[in-house]
């Protein structure tokens, strides 16, 4: 239906069960839940009793509406980590409970939940699926800049991009992380160090989303 003010469409939910589809991970449910923390507390409850890895998508970092946390402390669960120095998804969170269920609190925005997803909880899925130490998480290729690339702030920075036809990756679109264009247009993500450039034709190693 029509969005009221203050409303957007859930995208994440068919955007992350799309991945984990891509990515091997063929059981999955979702769950739909507002910004309320009696709500959160139910549907973690009921997820943590289907799930062995949880994925939480939004509401992990300091709003007045970010609930999870909370949430969580009511579950008796307690974060191992909270925020990692990269972008996009500084405010993301992993907890495991007594019996093993892992839980990734992605952030909201759907460059920061993809991204997130494929680097942090992607690997963890794997290695529950049995895959040795090789095969987890996304696949890596060679390829060259087809244009410099710049990284000026101090955390590392997943940029998204594209392996054009002659094995060279092309950054795509707004690189914020609400920019799902060039998401949507992007195949590979290229980790840049902090306060760094590079300059085209440059030899580098991406991440492949395909």
């Amino acid at each position: 239906g029509a969005l009221r003010p203050g409303q957007i469409y859930n995208s994440n939910g068919a955007m992350l069960e799309a991945g984990l589809r891509q990515w091997g991970v063929g059981s999955c449910r979702r769950w739909h839940v507002r910004d309320d923390l009696s709500a959160t507390v139910a549907a973690l409850g009921e997820a943590l009793g289907w799930a062995d890895v949880l994925l939480v998508a939004g509401g992990v970092s300091v709003g007045e509406r970010d609930f999870v946390k909370p949430a969580l402390a009511e579950c008796g669960i307690e974060p191992e980590f909270w925020r990692v120095r990269v972008k996009p998804g500084k405010p993301l969170l992993y907890a495991a409970t007594g019996d093993g269920t892992q839980v990734f609190g992605l952030p909201g925005n759907p460059v920061s939940a993809l991204v997130g997803l494929a680097i942090f909880a992607l690997p963890a899925l794997h290695a529950r699926m049995g895959a040795g130490a090789s095969h987890r998480g996304l696949r890596t290729v060679a390829a060259s800049l087809a244009g410099d690339v710049v990284n000026p702030a101090d955390r590392p920075h997943y940029l998204r991009g594209s392996i054009d036809g002659d094995g060279r990756f092309v950054a795509t679109g707004m690189q914020a992380s609400h920019g799902m264009l060039g998401l949507a247009m992007s195949d590979a993500l290229l980790l840049m160090p902090p306060r760094a450039s590079l300059e085209q034709g440059e030899m580098v190693t991406v991440k492949l989303l395909d």
